[in-house]
């Protein structure tokens, strides 16, 4: 909360007076019933009303930080990604320096942004020392912290983009594969249909041949004696084995096959030709 709102009452001069001391006073009632716990911070104690610090249990001072401190925070201050020169000594800089943790945390925002900037990954004591010479406002650290979430943000936008550009192709693939086998897969079965049809149409060729012979399935005549060809025209039998003998027997020098067929059923003729 800000520290305006906690801030010493004054004369009333203006209304802008009255209101503000309405405000610390309704304040102070909030404190008085509120039975939770209330942690303030700020870095001006003496600008804080006097009515507050009374009903505050525990007010804890926390001074610079000692080099040893300091020391802690610069180790740990720079995330691990950023890759730190041999010729930065953080001891030697906690002890020279006398900075407080926000402006160490300062120069860390000023450094992160500077490598960012140049795009790597390397900190070296040049640019540090640059950091620290910087002057460090609370406009400056506002700025850095909202270049750093732009630079960041950025990035992630752009692995956004990729990651998302990488899904939109395997999902374009992925439609083709299915688009591809969703043709292929009717012209299969058109196929298979097409077929099945010629065997049927070429069962009862064979049917009409066998009665044309007036064997049926009898006389040493084989299913496997009759064949149906198709051989750039219309179907045409062709007689093997027992069919060819008792073909000849007959004295017949040829045949006449007429067919037509659908997907589910077939009709065929067959007449003997003597000479």
């Amino acid at each position: 909360m800000p520290l305006s709102l906690f801030g010493k009452r004054t004369d009333v001069r203006d209304a802008h007076d009255k209101y503000a001391n309405q405000e610390v006073a309704y304040l102070l009632q909030r404190i008085e019933s509120y039975n939770g716990l209330v942690i303030l911070a700020s870095n001006q104690r003496a600008n804080i009303d006097d009515a507050f610090v009374r009903r505050l249990q525990t007010i804890i001072q926390f001074p610079i930080p000692r080099p040893e401190e300091r020391y802690e925070i610069w180790r740990k201050t720079f995330p691990p990604q950023i890759a730190i020169s041999d010729d930065i000594d953080w001891r030697y800089i906690a002890t020279r320096h006398e900075l407080t943790g926000a402006g160490i945390l300062n120069v860390t925002h000023y450094c992160a942004v500077d490598i960012l900037s140049k795009q790597t990954r390397y900190l070296d004591l040049k640019g540090l020392e640059a950091a620290r010479a910087a002057p460090a406002t609370d406009e400056q650290v506002n700025k850095t912290t909202d270049e750093v979430k732009a630079i960041c943000t950025k990035q992630s936008n752009d692995s956004v983009s990729a990651a998302k550009k990488d899904a939109d192709e395997k999902a374009a693939a992925a439609k083709a594969a299915v688009d591809k086998l969703a043709v292929a897969e009717p012209d299969a079965n058109k196929k298979a249909a097409v077929k099945d049809a010629s065997d049927k149409a070429d069962v009862a060729a064979k049917e009409a041949a066998m009665k044309a012979l007036g064997t049926g399935h009898s006389c040493g005549v084989l299913w496997r004696d009759v064949e149906v060809v198709r051989v750039g025209g219309p179907p045409q039998l062709r007689f093997h084995g027992g069919a060819a003998a008792r073909f000849a027997r007959m004295g017949a020098t040829g045949s006449l096959l007429t067919l037509t067929h659908s997907r589910n059923l077939a009709v065929a003729h067959v007449m003997l030709v003597r000479s």
